[in-house]
């Protein structure tokens, strides 16, 4: 597999991960916990700068791009932004974010919730 179809195949799955946890806060879906602690001791790039699309439906939330880590490559990679549904109305999406914290680089997973916060 090319590292161009390997990287985008990830951020097809990983932007698909987004609205996972949708799923699983509706009424009556079963659910499944996992937790996948990534850390580093690269810094990750910065952001970058891009124009975000517009909203393709009403009521539709942006769930901003993030860099994740690629465990085979040793490197960072981009996953793009998406238009997503909540998983019901009222919740807003605090992005996934990397921390410095005991001497390496954490993920915070991004999360739905009331309110955005971190």
């Amino acid at each position: 597999m090319t590292a161009s179809l390997r990287a985008f195949t990830r951020a097809l799955l990983l932007s698909a991960a987004i609205s996972l946890p949708a799923m699983a806060m509706e009424p009556g879906a079963a659910s499944a916990q996992a937790a996948i602690s990534i850390s580093v001791n690269v810094e990750p790039p910065a952001l970058p700068i891009y124009q975000q699309p517009p909203i393709p439906v009403e009521g539709y939330i942006w769930t901003p791009g993030y860099w994740s880590w690629d465990t085979a490559d040793n490197d960072y990679y981009w996953v793009p932004g998406a238009w997503v549904q909540p998983p019901r109305v009222g919740v807003l999406w605090t992005p996934g974010y990397w921390a410095w914290r005991d001497g390496v680089y954490l993920f915070n997973e991004g999360y739905w919730g009331a309110t955005v916060g971190f």
